[in-house]
């Protein structure tokens, strides 16, 4: 295997494989990069077990294929070589089924290889798949409200881990929410897809948005438990989070009586200051008393001090009530709307609040409180 290709195009294919490459893991596959070389192509494919990447490179003239063959590379390290040399012509060449020999106008190395005959034969075929075609404006959109209500724990995936898309050509609606039991995001917009309900990892849908432009539709392929996301001449293919996705739709429609309207601004910066009371614990509460006129911001620590700070509100609240909420769950969430006026209701002091923005119908957040 011999070519000749541009760095900064190589970068460009390489950096998609080490965004997945998975150093915890000690399977070599799962640090390797397998490069692919055709008469017409060049292929670099990756994956980490969970997570597999092709990204194609069509002949043009920024490369030169001298020879086709196949070869396997340590992902990390090859890529931190690459990303290092100046924008220019390099010679990559197979030499003795051990090295790969990287050759630029000044710069000279030879890195070791694996043995590609080991590297798993990865099907990234979709032709015979269901095909849904997503806007990429209302996807990202959608993704930047709801990212922060999903949980982070990654040492066990479940469907806390992934973001649930649920179709219904009924109402004509996708939704897409995000929840880690504590704090749940909810977004819908019209749709006339199929019906469909899949659970996908987060993380699949990042590193896709990593590359994703304003005016490139996603194309996505569904089949049995497997889906790929397809944009220009890359894939990205992931299994489906299997599960039973919390029923929220119970939870949404608790009645809530009591209204509350405040400005989002006012609001973050209240609770950022009495946050710095409780900057050095691991759970950050606060207790907001709500009344008709005034949002009470009340901070307490044993060790710091306390501080309480009033700000205006216009409410239909005929008691007073005093709720505990988790500060970052709370900051996350508001800061996140677009306009300036949230509004949140709530029932009690135990049932979770729901917060949204009046202006956009189509997004709505809860909030669990704590227990006092």
């Amino acid at each position: 295997m011999k070519i000749i290709i541009n760095q900064k195009l190589l970068i460009k294919s390489l950096k998609l494989c080490n965004s997945i490459a998975d150093n915890f893991k000690n399977t070599p596959t799962y640090l390797s990069t397998l490069i692919e070389v055709k008469d017409n192509e060049i292929n670099f494919i990756s994956t980490n077990g969970s997570i597999s990447v092709k990204s194609t490179i069509k002949k043009n003239n920024e490369i030169n294929i001298l020879n086709t063959g196949k070869v396997l590379v340590k992902t990390k390290t090859f890529f931190a070589i690459i990303s290092k040399l100046k924008n220019e012509s390099l010679i990559l060449e197979k030499v003795d089924n051990s090295v790969l020999k990287i050759k630029g106008n000044t710069f000279n190395s030879n890195i070791n290889i694996m043995d590609e005959q080991i590297y798993p034969a990865i099907n990234f075929d979709y032709q015979e798949w269901k095909e849904l075609i997503i806007n990429p404006i209302v996807f990202k959109k959608a993704f930047s409200k709801i990212r922060h209500a999903i949980s982070n724990n990654k040492e066990k995936v479940s469907v806390m881990n992934g973001i649930y898309f649920n179709s219904n050509t009924k109402n004509k609606c996708l939704e897409i929410i995000g929840t880690d039991s504590y704090k749940l995001a909810y977004y819908q917009y019209k749709s006339d897809f199929n019906d469909y309900k899949i659970i996908i990892d987060v993380s699949v849908i990042e590193i896709f948005l990593d590359l994703l432009d304003f005016d490139t539709n996603i194309k996505v392929f569904l089949s049995n438990n497997n889906i790929i996301f397809k944009i220009d001449d890359i894939i990205i293919a992931s299994k489906i989070i299997e599960g039973e996705y919390p029923n929220i739709a119970k939870i949404i429609a608790i009645p809530r009586e009591n209204r509350v309207l405040v400005s989002k601004k006012e609001l973050i910066d209240a609770l950022d200051r009495g946050n710095v009371l409780s900057s050095l614990e691991k759970k950050s509460i606060v207790k907001l008393t709500f009344n008709q006129k005034t949002i009470e911001v009340y901070f307490n620590n044993i060790d710091l001090g306390n501080s309480k700070e009033e700000i205006a509100c216009k409410s239909t609240i005929e008691k007073s009530t005093s709720i505990l909420l988790n500060t970052n769950y709370l900051l996350s969430i508001i800061k996140v709307f677009d306009n300036d006026e949230i509004c949140i209701e709530f029932q009690d002091n135990v049932k979770p609040l729901a917060i949204k923005d009046l202006k956009d119908e189509n997004f709505l957040q809860l909030l669990v409180p704590l227990r006092g």
